[in-house]
């Protein structure tokens, strides 16, 4: 009988909706959090809210490491947390990881 928790394709799905998911906080949700914290230090952005996204939506398209570094951080945060605390958790057995 397998184990359920180890299905490979529910870790698949569940990691690609999780990555995903993230990837719309990066696209929709993280501008906004820098467009506010912008609006508040440097004042309105020319061209508004929807200026902002139309800039950053082309810099994506454009290829901008910049840009895709921003979008990509939630993920790339998430990941960076999950693999530190895989590394100084305690092994579960008595073999070294």
């Amino acid at each position: 009988m397998p184990d359920e928790k180890n299905d490979i394709g529910r870790i698949l799905k569940r990691e690609l909706l999780l990555a995903l998911g993230l990837l719309l906080a990066g696209i929709l949700v993280l501008p906004a959090a820098v467009y506010g914290v912008g609006f508040l230090i440097f004042g309105d952005y020319p061209g508004g809210p929807a200026g902002f996204y139309g800039e950053i939506w082309a810099a994506l398209a454009d290829g901008n490491g910049g840009t895709w570094f921003l979008v990509l951080s939630p993920w790339l945060v998430l990941t960076a947390a999950r693999l530190t605390w895989r590394g100084v958790r305690r092994p579960r057995s008595g073999k070294p990881a």
